[in-house]
């Protein structure tokens, strides 16, 4: 995807933005229509991947994976 400096749909800030497709749903006098829309985000406020969130996600203490050890290995005996 190229990068446009532009100002992102979300937070108003001028930054390179890309483009994302979404899916969205409009209800008018009760009839119902689907389409896609594009907007430009910026990284801050882009969708993040699930291997992004894995990342991100803190990391156990060695006394957190002591104690799970432990728990694990009565749990088996």
């Amino acid at each position: 995807m190229k990068e446009k400096i532009i100002q992102c749909d979300k937070c108003k800030k001028e930054a390179p933005l890309k483009r994302y497709r979404f899916k969205e749903t409009t209800i008018t006098q009760g009839a119902a229509s689907f389409g896609m829309v594009i907007k430009h985000l910026c990284s801050d406020c882009a969708p993040k991947s699930k291997m992004q969130k894995d990342l991100d996600a803190p990391q156990m203490s060695t006394k957190a994976i002591k104690n799970l050890m432990r728990s694990a290995k009565k749990g088996l005996l």
